[in-house]
C-alpha cells in the first residue's frame, strides 16, 4: 500500500483533522502485522518533542487498545510501531 493511499485512508477516517497533542506527520506506513500506522510529532508540556502512533486496520476501521502516544524520541516510536 503506498504511502498515499494510506494519507487518504486516515483523512477519510479523521476527516482531516490532526491530533491536537502530535499534529505534525512524520510518516505513514504498515506494521509488520498489517495495520497502518500514522507516526506524529508534536510538542509536550515541558516544550520537549513528543510522537505518536496511530493504527488502524487496512480498511481504515479503527483498533481497540493499539494506537499510543506519548513516545520521548521518533526511535522509541517506531521500536513500539516493529512491535505490533
Amino acid at each position: 500500500m503506498t504511502r498515499e493511499t494510506i494519507g487518504r485512508i486516515f483523512n477519510r477516517r479523521f476527516n482531516g483533522q490532526r491530533n491536537f497533542m502530535t499534529p505534525y506527520l512524520v510518516e505513514y506506513g504498515e506494521t509488520p502485522k498489517g495495520y497502518i500506522y500514522e507516526l506524529s510529532k508534536g510538542t509536550g508540556f515541558d516544550r520537549e518533542p513528543i510522537y505518536g502512533v496511530t493504527v488502524l486496520t487496512r480498511g481504515g476501521s479503527k483498533t481497540q487498545g493499539i494506537s499510543k502516544g506519548g513516545f520521548l524520541s521518533e526511535r522509541e516510536a517506531k521500536n513500539y510501531i516493529e512491535s505490533i
